[in-house]
């Protein structure tokens, strides 16, 4: 089930993100009620972390080499598609 609910969370945080960051600086509110508008934010540094680490295990599975690169392109690559 969750990974078939993964593609309404990855939305959700793509459009809560940006607005959470213009409350942020433009809102007077509590920093707990702020902080609590960056909670869509767990599940897409979840799927990064697993993402990452598939990619190595996909590198010694096959015999690929991943470089540094890759997975920094991976990190960086995470936020533009999620806005896709």
């Amino acid at each position: 089930r969750y990974t078939l609910a993964m593609p309404f969370l990855q939305a959700a945080t793509g459009a809560l993100v940006p607005i959470a960051l213009v409350c942020m600086f433009v809102l007077k509110v509590p920093v707990p009620l702020t902080l609590l508008t960056f909670l869509p934010l767990a599940p897409t540094l979840v799927t990064i972390a697993v993402e990452a680490a598939a990619l190595g295990e996909f590198g010694k599975e096959f015999g690929v080499r991943i470089r540094l690169w890759d997975h920094i392109r991976l990190v960086l690559g995470a936020f533009p598609y999620q806005m896709l």
